[in-house]
């Protein structure tokens, strides 16, 4: 049986790796975060996201929406961070 792509059907795409997710827990989190003073520019690449000196994860997206009067950014980070 084939897709409407010509590609074969598979039944329960990824499933093996989404109950291997389930079952030990997500490694990582996206966390919304604010990022205090002026406008900052979006990133053209990913930006360290440190906590207590330690690397904790990144910023993939970052911007300043003028509702907010904040800079605003989603961060993927180790989970327990």
């Amino acid at each position: 049986m084939e897709s409407s792509a010509g590609l074969p059907k598979t039944k329960n795409f990824g499933g093996k790796a989404l109950a291997f997710e389930l079952a030990r827990g997500s490694s990582q989190q996206i966390r919304p975060v604010s990022i205090p003073g002026p406008a900052v520019v979006s990133p053209c690449a990913a930006w360290p996201l440190t906590k207590d000196g330690e690397r904790a994860g990144q910023i993939t997206s970052a911007d300043w929406p003028p509702d907010f009067q904040t800079n605003v950014a989603i961060g993927m980070v180790g989970a327990g961070r």
